[in-house]
């Protein structure tokens, strides 16, 4: 009996199902399409874009899904970092992305992940923008349990960024003439915390950062608790 109900409570456990990244990969060379990846069993894919500020990025793959972007932070007149993001695209083996736009810079990182919500996908978004040899994006707090917190980072540094607190998926340093440097990290959470990771870079540089939640499907939300009504009495 014993280890039935602890093998009921394992399989109800919000923890059981949650986010999975299934594959990433990185481009900095705007206009140009990335490396092939295969995404098949993702519901949701995420795209950092680090580019110039004032140009236009457009998020492109070769499977034609629409991105929607989630969040930026501005470095008025230098650089821009963004989100983007898609629920239920189309996914596959040799599946590539790129940014588009003119004279813009970008770099972008992307990963692909199993396990997301279909709908309200997106719960927090926040972000910061300094000078310095660290940047936190500022701390977010999800309400739900397991959600997937991703941060994303447009830099100048030269060398490719690391981050504390958070998963690195992939990041690269500025290529003088062809890309401003930049990084996507996150972490797959169990129960709601706090998410306020930290960027370090080789020396103080600028920097702009944002972070994304997104709702799981096997996610349990405050209020969403089943009722029970009592009929009758003594």
């Amino acid at each position: 009996m014993a280890k039935l109900l602890l093998s009921l409570i394992l399989l109800c456990s919000p923890a059981f199902g949650a986010f999975t990244r299934i594959a990433h990969v990185k481009q900095t060379v705007s206009g140009v399409a990335s490396s092939a990846i295969d995404t098949t069993g993702a519901n949701l894919i995420v795209i950092v874009a680090a580019f110039q500020t004032g140009t236009t990025d457009t998020m492109v793959d070769s499977n034609s899904n629409t991105y929607t972007q989630a969040t930026t932070q501005v470095v008025g007149g230098q650089i821009t970092v963004s989100i983007w993001y898609v629920v239920s695209p189309t996914v596959g083996s040799g599946h590539t992305f790129q940014c588009n736009g003119a004279s813009n810079f970008c770099s972008i990182y992307v990963a692909a992940y199993a396990g997301a919500a279909t709908s309200s996908t997106v719960e927090l978004t926040g972000g910061t923008t300094n000078t310095g040899s660290t940047i936190a994006p500022g701390s977010l707090t999800p309400t739900c349990t397991a959600e997937l917190a991703v941060t994303g980072l447009a830099t100048e540094d030269t060398t490719a960024p690391t981050v504390s607190s958070a998963t690195l998926s992939d990041s690269n340093g500025i290529s003088s003439g062809v890309s401003w440097g930049g990084g996507l990290a996150d972490t797959i959470q169990t129960t709601a915390a706090a998410f306020n990771p930290t960027w370090n870079l080789s020396g103080s540089v600028i920097n702009a950062a944002a972070s994304v939640t997104f709702k799981a499907a096997s996610g349990v939300c405050p209020n969403t608790a089943v009722k029970h009504r009592v009929i009758g009495g003594l």
